[in-house]
């Protein structure tokens, strides 16, 4: 009776120590994504906040605003928006907690899904992803970073099911659809990579099933993979938004804005051609990066070190025959990387996201897989090649934590001592014209001040709220917006001539708008040269030169101006 007694004090002792544990390990993760939130600010990114903000207050996207990207981090950002109030740094908090769910939830999912199989090392994946966002800004939200923390997940499920040999069922299916849905509509740029999935899906179904094939089951899984796509067009025909969607998001993108690499900036007219040419360029970025391996430099372990868990990936799975899962895993690194390259992305490339996290992933994976591989009772010649692709592997792999470590505790220790600055809500030119205009008033900011729009109150004047390279080119969009103008003629327009944005500024890509400026407003300096300016604003803003009045509301703008004692 003793010895059971001690037997179930023991067991309960190790679960409760177990409990604590994980507790602790999960507080740290949630420390470190709070503490990511307070890294840097992008401009990008208030894109993202602006429109989620819009979402709150009634506005439709594509039909009431324009964008050119996919609903998805709007609609994060509406959701973040609701707990943090007009304040980015409020943001960037509830937005950390929203990744640190949206990390563990889907891995919780993942690992209920595989019983039996040994999921341990989702715990070094969490921990290297949570140190290393802040390096290429995975932190922010942005488009790519969205489609990563989505992708992952779906790469993870399906990854490990089929290198198990273990079928999927429907709330499988059903999760992969969300998710790959959510990803694509966060970035087109993974078209092939979600577009692979499903395809990959199906084939895996007709290999799996065998002699047992079931039409209605095939249907069925088609079916939970369309949905959310059905869903989402309804959605655009019951809101008049199909046309601004069809405009906005895909003809704008293919014909003025999205740069295609390897197609000398044209749009693809023929999408295998396209799959080639990314496939071509990874294999080239990726042999080319593999070739530095020999020197066994680790001033900058990151890429390489990606690049050769992925390799040790690939010689893993061919030398234990899982051609299926071999395909896939090429598959999705392959066109992970529709617009960046493997070998050259640095610091702050929040466009390769999606691939650095799957590559973590399989870093985290790989490495103990490697050695339970060489543990156990292999050919001689096998052990010998895995022996020494784990050597190379694991080296790579602490230099590189040690490098993700070392990059994250500069920067949290940088802004703990003050040495550099951390997120404010600082807008510039937002300030100025509240005091001044209400929200009743029109007014706007451009050529691309998307975060000083965030905290303007007055309305605006047109549903394309920046003036882009690409809407300059674009007939449709210059017409509408010069139309709008004219019909809602803002009070006052903050416009910064000089403002280059895509290599280009609006004298190069507006003239049409910077003539209307001409014709029909004034600036300050303009307005009477003997006037004396006391404004305690940046400088660099340039008021006098840059602030454009309605000359018929021009008397009545200087008026307030003085009341505020800006003007002698």
């Amino acid at each position: 009776m003793g010895f059971i007694f001690l037997k179930t004090e023991l067991v309960r002792y190790s679960k409760k120590r177990s409990f604590w544990l994980w507790m602790s390990f999960l507080a740290l993760i949630l420390a470190i994504f709070l503490i990511n939130g307070l890294h840097e600010q992008y401009p990008d990114e208030f894109d993202n906040i602006l429109g989620g903000w819009y979402l709150l207050h009634g506005k439709l996207i594509y039909k009431d605003w324009f964008t050119h990207h996919g609903p998805v981090s709007y609609l994060v950002s509406a959701l973040v928006n609701l707990f943090s109030g007009r304040s980015f740094v409020n943001f960037r908090l509830v937005y950390s907690v929203f990744l640190f769910f949206l990390t563990l939830l889907p891995i919780y999912f993942i690992r209920r899904r595989l019983e039996g199989v040994n999921t341990s090392f989702f715990a070094y994946f969490i921990l290297i992803l949570g140190l290393s966002l802040t390096y290429f800004w995975g932190h922010m939200l942005l488009a790519d970073n969205i489609a990563a923390f989505f992708l992952v997940p779906v790469t993870a499920l399906v990854f490990l099911k089929v290198v198990n040999n273990k079928r999927f069922d429907t709330k499988e299916y059903s999760f992969i659809s969300i998710f790959c849905f959510l990803a694509l509509f966060s970035a087109l740029t993974y078209a092939f990579l979600v577009a692979g999935i499903y395809l990959f899906l199906i084939v895996y179904y007709f290999i799996s099933e065998k002699g047992h094939l079931k039409f209605l089951n095939l249907i069925k899984i088609i079916s939970i993979l369309l949905v959310p796509y059905l869903f989402f067009v309804i959605y655009l025909l019951l809101t008049g938004s199909l046309s601004s969607y069809y405009y906005d998001a895909i003809k704008f993108n293919r014909d003025y804005y999205i740069y295609y690499p390897g197609l000398e900036g044209k749009p693809p007219a023929n999408p295998v051609r396209y799959a080639i040419v990314i496939a071509q360029g990874f294999h080239n970025n990726f042999s080319s990066m593999l070739n530095t391996i020999r020197s066994f430099n680790f001033d900058f372990p990151f890429n390489i070190s990606l690049a050769v868990s992925n390799t040790a990936l690939g010689i893993y799975l061919l030398l234990k025959r899982k051609y299926l899962a071999f395909l896939f895993a090429l598959g999705i690194l392959i066109f992970a990387n529709a617009r960046t390259n493997p070998f050259s992305s640095r610091e702050t490339d929040y466009q390769s996201a999606v691939y650095i996290m799957i590559s973590l992933f399989i870093t985290a994976y790989i490495v103990p897989r490697l050695y339970k591989e060489l543990n156990s009772n292999i050919e001689y010649s096998k052990k010998i090649i895995l022996s020494l692709v784990f050597v190379i592997t694991i080296i790579y792999a602490f230099y590189n934590f040690t490098f993700i470590l070392r990059k994250f505790s500069y920067k949290a220790y940088d802004k703990y001592m003050g040495f550099a600055a951390i997120i404010y809500d600082r807008p510039k030119i937002a300030p100025f014209i509240n005091q001044i205009e209400d929200k009743n008033s029109t007014a706007w900011i451009g050529p691309f001040y998307y975060e000083d729009l965030y905290y303007m109150n007055a309305k605006l004047p047109s549903k394309y709220q920046v003036f882009l390279p690409g809407m300059g080119q674009s007939p449709k969009i210059s017409q509408e917006f010069l139309i709008d103008f004219q019909n809602n003629k803002p009070e006052i327009v903050y416009f910064n001539k000089d403002f280059y944005i895509l290599g280009a500024s609006p004298k190069e890509y507006g003239q049409f708008f910077l003539d209307y400026l001409d014709s029909d407003y004034i600036t300050l300096s303009d307005f009477d040269p003997t006037l004396k300016y006391k404004l305690t604003l940046d400088p660099s803003l340039e008021f006098d030169k840059k602030l454009f009045i309605n000359k018929d509301k021009a008397d009545q703008v200087v008026n307030k101006m003085k009341e505020q004692g800006w003007i002698e």
